[in-house]
């Protein structure tokens, strides 16, 4: 049964999509960081869930792989 919320305008939408974007740049970023720093776990569990919206970003999908080699490193 479909939801029966308010309707969101096209710019309302449009701004909802910019804000996910953001959130998922500013999750990269925090991966990025943490994988410098030094601590693959946090990179990995933030990549994650990453990848599962943005399965195409094979940069990050790269990087969860180089922390899961760390992770079997240490």
């Amino acid at each position: 049964m479909p939801c029966s919320g308010p309707k969101l305008s096209q710019e309302e939408l449009a701004t909802d999509r910019r804000e996910v974007t953001m959130a998922q740049a500013e999750d990269l970023a925090r991966a990025q960081e943490a994988y410098r720093q030094g601590d693959p776990d946090t990179a990995a569990d933030i990549l994650e869930r990453y990848v599962e919206l943005e399965p195409t970003d094979m940069a990050a999908r790269l990087l969860l792989a180089r922390c899961y080699s760390r992770m079997r490193m240490s």
